[in-house]
């Protein structure tokens, strides 16, 4: 009798809805080179992601294919689609171009704009296809026994075009690919924002095939001669309700040309 009851609660396993399944709440922190300290708490459930720190909020909903930007500062929050939040975005950067570049002496205003908008070019362009990308991003998986929060990890460098950029080290026990589809996020970031390697090497496969081997628990992003350091200061498993990935009830609903002025005006 003990033997059957055993073997159905293991089959009754393969039926259980993923959603009663625990999630993961990591918690990181980036140090710039000048000694400034960012933190940001990353919650991933159901194909579904939160991260962001006191100011930004952002949920993205691989189910939905929808982004939404929560701007603490004001309560207020847009959501839309990618190609949405990509136009918007687009449209902001044209009227904060012109912003900046009104405010500068009329003899170097020409030649301003000129430099703003070849930049501009570069990101409007790619349009989310890794193809367009030429650049060559090439990695290295180096012996490493170093422990980060207990967890033993797998130490991997990346270079584009020959120079270093990158350095990750993972840990395969905490693996958020079960709980969340990389590919489709991957997709889902080259399209709201870039896979110009120059822009992030984190656009790129290479790192996406990195990320389904184990969550990055310590970054060294080099730029230029400078570091920026990234390290998880705790990962844990953690079932967390619907209502986690919505905005708060209170905050107010606003469009994506509002956003984008609301950003402005934070700064």
């Amino acid at each position: 009798m003990q033997k059957r009851v055993y073997l159905l609660f293991i089959i009754s396993l393969f039926f259980i809805p993923k959603s009663i399944f625990a999630g993961w709440v990591i918690v990181e922190q980036k140090t710039s080179p000048q000694g400034l300290i960012a933190h940001d708490t990353i919650s991933i459930q159901n194909n579904k992601m939160r991260s962001g720190g006191k100011e930004a909020t952002y949920i993205y909903d691989l189910n939905k294919n929808e982004i939404t930007v929560i701007n603490n500062f004001f309560k207020t929050y847009w959501t839309g689609t990618v190609d949405q939040y990509r136009a918007g975005l687009i449209a902001g950067i044209k009227v904060e171009i012109e912003a900046m570049v009104s405010k500068m002496p009329k003899e170097k205003q020409e030649a301003a704009r000129a430099q703003f908008e070849s930049m501009l070019k570069l990101f409007e362009s790619q349009d989310g296809d890794p193809k367009k990308n030429e650049n060559i991003v090439s990695t290295k998986k180096i012996v490493d026994r170093t422990q980060i929060l207990g967890y033993n990890t797998q130490r991997h460098e990346f270079y584009l075009n020959g120079e270093k950029k990158l350095t990750t080290w993972i840990s395969e026990k905490v693996n958020i690919s079960n709980d969340f589809d990389l590919d489709k996020f991957s997709a889902f970031m080259n399209k709201m924002m870039n896979s110009n390697a120059k822009l992030s090497i984190k656009s790129t496969p290479e790192y996406t095939k990195m990320m389904k081997q184990g969550y990055p628990l310590k970054t060294i992003e080099y730029v230029g001669s400078k570091e920026v350091v990234g390290e998880v200061l705790s990962a844990k498993k953690q079932n967390l309700p619907d209502a986690h990935f919505k905005p708060d009830p209170s905050f107010k609903a606003i469009t994506i040309e509002e956003l984008v002025r609301s950003i402005r005006k934070q700064k």
